[in-house]
């Protein structure tokens, strides 16, 4: 997920691993791609560490490294109803993009709908 400072990233993950997903990292990640497939981990100094809004930061339990299987373009406005698929290319690979209004209480279903047999 990405998005600029506020758009509710954080948020989202924070929704995700309430239902069972693991956290990769917050505010940063490294990237990298090994063959066809790109993965992502957390820098050492803020591995394990979410910031919430109004508490501060606290502790998860890492996903120390993860196959990046999509790139979500957190917002918070109106997205396209039906969108055309959409692709980004990170590390030389394609990667599929999706816009999501993220304040929705069904964002996180939407999310993980996108991500087609993806499970936590």
């Amino acid at each position: 997920m990405r998005g600029p400072s506020g758009a509710g990233k954080s948020d989202m993950a924070l929704r995700l691993m309430a239902r069972g997903w693991r956290l990769v990292s917050d505010d940063q990640v490294h990237l990298w791609r090994c063959g066809e497939s790109l993965y992502a981990t957390a820098p050492r100094q803020i591995l394990g560490q979410i910031e919430a809004r109004g508490l501060g930061i606290v502790s998860a339990a890492p996903l120390h490294v993860a196959r990046v299987a999509s790139v979500v373009d957190c917002v918070q406005q109106a997205t396209e109803r039906m969108p055309e698929a959409d692709r980004i290319d990170l590390c030389g690979l394609s990667v599929p993009r999706l816009t999501l209004d993220i304040r929705p209480q069904s964002a996180v279903e939407t999310l993980i709908r996108s991500i087609v047999g993806l499970e936590p």
